[in-house]
Parts: C-alpha cells; structure tokens; sequence
C-alpha cells in the first residue's frame, strides 16, 4: 500500500490556492499564486520561500490562473485574475527560478460594479482562454464575463439573496457548456447550470447536511470517462460526504465518510481529487477531511482511498492525521473548497510519487506541510491517469551519434 512522508515547510503554505509545477535543474518545484506574494516550494530538498509581488488593494489574496506558458527552462509565465473592489484584473507573472525573482505586470483591467467581497472570485471558474463566471454576493445572479474584452453578461439563477456558486466541473457539449452549480444555502445539494441558455436544473443529489461545495475535488478526465466530484461542509456538526456525478450531473454514487471516519461530523472541504483509473476498473483517489467545522475541530486526516464507480469504498488507508486546534484552517493540495482548477497533486513519473501540500493549526501556529507519498506497490495496477493532474516525465537521455567513416 501507498506510504506517506509529511515535513514541515519553513513557512505556511496556502494548499488551496492556484498553482504551478515546474521541474528546473533537476528538481521539483510547486509554485503557489497569491496576489500579494508568489511562494515557491522546493519539493526536492523540502524548501521554501516567499516572493513579494507588489500587488496592492485586492480583495482577497486567492488569483484565479488563465494560461501558462514555460518561457524558458527556469522561468514560467503565468496569466492570472484578481479582483480589486469594483474591478477585475488579469496580472502577468513572469517567476525566473534561477535567480528565484517575480516580475508582475498588470496588464488589463475592466471595471465592473458589482465585485464587492472574496467570495467572488473563490467561488468562480475560468474557462481558457477568455471566460470568467462568477458570481455576486449580493444575490443568486451569475455573471460570465469575456476577458477579451471586458464585456459581461448577467443572468438570475433562484431570484433570491443566497449567491451561487459556479466551479471547474464543466464541458462542452453542441449545445451549451455544462457546468456544476452549488448554493449558498445550508441543505441544497448539487445543480446542473447551462451556461448560454442560462438554465439550472435541480438534480436531486445530497451531499449531507450542508451544502454542495462544488468546487471541491478536481474535474475527472480519462479515455471517454468523466467524472464531476463534489462534497459538503461549512456548517458545525453535520454529517456530509463526497458524491461522483457524471459531466451531465447525474448521480453515481456516494462515498460514505462516516462510515470510513467513524465521525458523526465531517467535512469535506479540505480537498478530494481521483488520481488514477486501475486495470479493474476502480480508482485510486485521495481525500482530506477535517471533524466537524470550526476552531473546536480536533482532527484532519488525509487518506488513500481506492474506490468504484458508484462510491463505494473497496479499501482505505489513513496516510496522515493532522492534530489541529483550528479545523477552518486545515486544507490539502487535492482540490479542495474555494482552489483553482489546478490545485491539484503532482505525479512524478520517475520516482513514483504524489507530491501534494497541506496546512494547519496546530498549538495556535499555522504550519505548512509537504506530503510525499510513495505509489510504487500500487504503480503496475494504474491503467490510466486522471489527465486534469500536474505531471512530471522523466528527462530525456541524450543519446550520442558515431560515425565511422572508410575511405573507398
């Protein structure tokens, strides 16, 4: 079975945020995209440091990426959103980890009204290269704007003040983008969103007792499979679980956390991502969890799960409890509530490996974690990988040409 290695960083990472890995001179870096700093963990010798930015008057240090482009072997080039208060802006980070430097530019800006509060961008989704939906706080409208040009179009979903939220679970079908759709609202489950015809269909599926937090668990891409995750949380002492939906939110199946926990309260907003499809059929994932929500939360734990397709849970393994006194602040790397499409594990396909990160508060101090977990008694059962995931492809071996040449 998979084993885990966690070592404390020497500072705190975010572990929901958006992300970049990146491979330079031999090791493994996992960038991590604040507004106002850039943190740049070295996975292989398990160090990191922070870059400032410059970046002032957002509303919330969580950026949502665009676009990536690896400019040169050691610098990455990263399009990103932030908001600021009645403003959207697309900022261009160029981070050179030769000479571990951040060169921010803000590139756009469109001014829009109703952008007040975080929750606005940690509840949106960008759709490559030109989409950003997102919602209002204020009320259940959803607003998709065009990057290109700043234009936005705004529709109601419930005609009510709870706001919803859109996520990173969508496709494109001849007819609209499908997309999965949460609410503000404790007790709602999942919705389905058509994105131009400006639909929402109520599909019935639970995730406990709060509500569908939709951005919770990575969007599932393999060979003619897709899987949207979803999982619950956010209220004190309800019972909540991950659900795995179809790309048109039918439902598939429920994972059942109290039964794997033991706990009468969980929550499922640290994270949860499917990593791996087996020769079987089944899959390996991994979950976090935290008891209950809130600072009397006594427990995170993280888990590798392997798992079929309507939910049910074929084997468990506990890789990590994190003893906590803060369970708000417990996160993983694996695509938990409020994260970026790509926060997202990284597999490293030399080593065998999953490099995630988590944090914490333990004894008042918040602490920052990396998680190296060894898949190498699992690596001949993997039929085919989850393709949303980070990777890292053995390097090339040079290969050396003779010629021989005999005069005639």
């Amino acid at each position: 079975m998979p084993s885990a290695n966690v070592t404390q960083l020497p500072i705190v990472v975010g572990a929901r945020l958006s992300n970049v890995f990146m491979q330079y001179g031999g090791k493994i870096y996992d960038i991590e995209l604040l507004v106002p700093k850039v943190r740049v963990i070295n996975v292989t010798d398990k160090t990191a440091q922070e870059l400032d930015t410059g970046l002032t008057d957002y509303l919330t240090a969580r950026a949502r990426i665009i676009d990536i482009k690896y400019k040169t072997n050691s610098t990455v080039v990263v399009r990103a959103l932030y908001i600021k208060s009645g403003y959207v802006v697309i900022v261009r980070y160029e981070i050179d980890l030769s000479a571990m430097t951040v060169t921010v530019t803000e590139e756009t800006s469109y001014n829009l009204t109703w952008i007040s509060a975080w929750e606005e961008i940690s509840h949106s989704a960008v759709i490559p290269p030109y989409l950003w939906v997102a919602p209002n706080k204020e009320d259940s409208k959803v607003h998709v704007v065009n990057l290109d040009d700043g234009s936005d179009v705004v529709f109601d979903t419930f005609g009510d003040s709870y706001f919803v939220r859109p996520s990173t679970k969508y496709v494109a079908l001849n007819d609209d983008i499908y997309m999965m759709l949460g609410r503000h609202l404790s007790g709602t489950g999942v919705y389905l969103l058509k994105l131009y015809s400006h639909s929402v269909v109520d599909k019935g599926i639970s995730v406990g007792e709060a509500d569908a937090r939709v951005q919770i668990g990575s969007i599932t891409l393999f060979y003619n499979d897709v899987i949207f995750p979803c999982g619950g949380g956010g209220v004190s002492g309800s019972d909540n679980d991950i659900v795995l939906c179809d790309h048109r939110c039918n439902h598939l199946g429920t994972l059942d956390l109290s039964a794997l926990t033991g706990w009468n309260d969980v929550d499922t907003m640290p994270g949860f991502t499917i990593l791996a499809k087996k020769t079987d059929g089944n899959y390996y994932a991994l979950l976090a969890v935290r008891h209950s929500t809130g600072s009397s939360s006594p427990e995170g734990r993280l888990y590798w799960l392997e798992l079929q397709r309507n939910g049910t849970i074929v084997s468990s393994q506990l890789l990590h409890s994190f003893a906590m006194d803060d369970g708000d602040k417990f996160a993983v790397q694996i695509k938990g509530d409020y994260s970026d499409r790509t926060c997202v594990p990284c597999i490293d396909l030399r080593s065998k490996k999953v490099y995630t990160t988590a944090y914490d508060v333990e004894g008042g101090t918040a602490k920052g974690w990396l998680v190296e977990i060894d898949i190498s008694d699992v690596w001949d059962n993997i039929a085919e990988w989850n393709r949303a995931l980070w990777f890292i492809s053995p390097l090339r071996i040079p290969t050396t040409l003779t010629l021989s040449i005999t005069p005639l």
